[in-house]
């Protein structure tokens, strides 16, 4: 009896030692069972699958372009032949005097002296100058404000020339003047320049001789400031 209950002992005292084929073979029974309850539960309640359509492809329209009208042909301009303008001489008693070719209504400013007005009158009561060989007339040419380059534009009813002029002042010193012709501006004008005193003022005056230039007496219809505009650089 002690004997067996020794070897009883003995036995449970010893770990039994589990064959390693059997641990493998136990491994994978467990992985093929847990394999099929997750396909058996995989097959009791299916997965929900959603389907998202995918949105339309965008309709892109394009509007062809315009197609362009040919350029009319422009309609040929003729210009006229090109001829040269003769200078104007241009009355401006009272402002500037514009050139070109003026349209419209300009506004131009003068802020420079006042044109005087003119006064005059024939005076022979006087020799005529040496070398006068057609008919001639004195004229007598006053104004009523100072004139700065004072220039002088008579007018004949007849072709006319300047042959002699003369400064009447009562202020003394230099004095000069002097006379020509406007061939560009008509025969029927004479001009006449007062050099000093400058400006002429108003208590001096001018004695402008004019000469026919024919043997018809000559007439002075008019006495007129001038303006010599001068002629472009290119020119």
């Amino acid at each position: 009896m002690v004997g067996v209950l020794g070897w009883i002992s003995t036995w449970f005292d010893k770990k039994p030692e589990i064959p390693r084929w059997v641990r493998v073979w136990i491994l994978v029974a467990i992985v093929v069972v847990a394999q099929a309850l997750a396909y058996k539960q995989l097959a009791d309640n299916p997965p929900v699958v959603l389907k998202i359509s995918a949105p339309p492809a965008p309709v892109i329209s394009r509007t062809p372009p315009e197609a362009k009208k040919p350029a009319e042909p422009a309609a040929a301009k003729t210009q006229p032949p090109s001829s040269a303008k003769p200078s104007v001489i241009q009355d401006c008693p009272n402002g500037i005097c514009a050139g070109g070719d003026i349209s419209g209504s300009p506004t131009i400013n003068n802020y420079g002296p006042l044109f005087p007005q003119i006064s005059w009158k024939i005076d022979n009561n006087r020799p005529l100058p040496q070398g006068v060989v057609h008919p001639a007339i004195w004229v007598s040419v006053s104004i009523n404000r100072p004139f700065l380059d004072a220039k002088f534009a008579v007018f004949c009813d007849r072709p006319c020339s300047g042959v002699g002029s003369q400064m009447v002042t009562t202020h003394g010193g230099y004095i000069e003047s002097s006379w020509g012709t406007l061939p560009e501006a008509g025969p029927n004008i004479a001009a006449f320049v007062v050099g000093a005193p400058n400006p002429m003022s108003a208590d001096d005056g001018l004695l402008a001789c004019v000469q026919s230039e024919d043997e018809n007496p000559v007439k002075v219809i008019a006495v007129k400031t001038l303006t010599i505009k001068k002629p472009p650089n290119n020119q």
